[in-house]
């Protein structure tokens, strides 16, 4: 109920009441750290309702591991690793530049357990993709989730944006 997660949905019934917005779920696009935002709605949230949610170009990742503390992973968080197949099954797609590769960028976060996932944002989104890819496999669990590298670009949010309407409206 504290979380930030948990104002969503109550903020889309607003505005639909407000505006006669037929449709109930909404599409959630984060970049940077609205990225690192729109992955952890997914997971905190799962059954909020989001239709698609696309991560782009994050810092740092919330990883599906119950073994790796919280905020990095999930021990001690609030997801419990049942929730895990409706976060796996659910429509995430994984957006990064394949020149987002700085990793001295200046709003990139370092310490043991964000280098753990890579250098910089596109090993961390990599990363990220991959080894949730692997636990889904392992446990047997549908997964829904798409990687999207987008060549020749950097941390550019106009062009991460412009793929993410692409994914999410065309």
């Amino acid at each position: 109920e504290e979380w930030t997660f948990s104002i969503i949905d109550p903020l889309f019934d607003f505005f639909r009441e407000k505006t006669g917005l037929v449709s109930d779920e909404y599409d959630v696009f984060g970049h940077s750290a609205g990225a690192q935002f729109a992955h952890r709605f997914l997971f905190f949230k799962p059954d909020a309702r989001h239709k698609r949610v696309v991560s782009a170009s994050a810092g740092w990742y919330t990883m599906p591991d119950p073994s790796v503390n919280f905020p990095y992973g999930l021990k001690k968080s609030p997801l419990e690793s049942s929730s895990l197949q409706t976060v796996f099954a659910a429509p995430l797609t994984v957006i990064v530049g394949l020149k987002d590769n700085d990793p001295n960028a200046s709003s990139l976060r370092h310490n043991s357990q964000a280098d753990a996932q890579g250098d910089d944002r596109l090993e961390r989104a990599q990363y990220f993709y991959y080894q949730s890819l692997q636990l889904a496999q392992t446990a047997n669990l549908d997964f829904g989730w798409k990687y999207q590298s987008l060549p020749n670009v950097d941390h550019d949010f106009n062009a991460t944006s412009t793929a993410a309407a692409n994914i999410l409206y065309k």
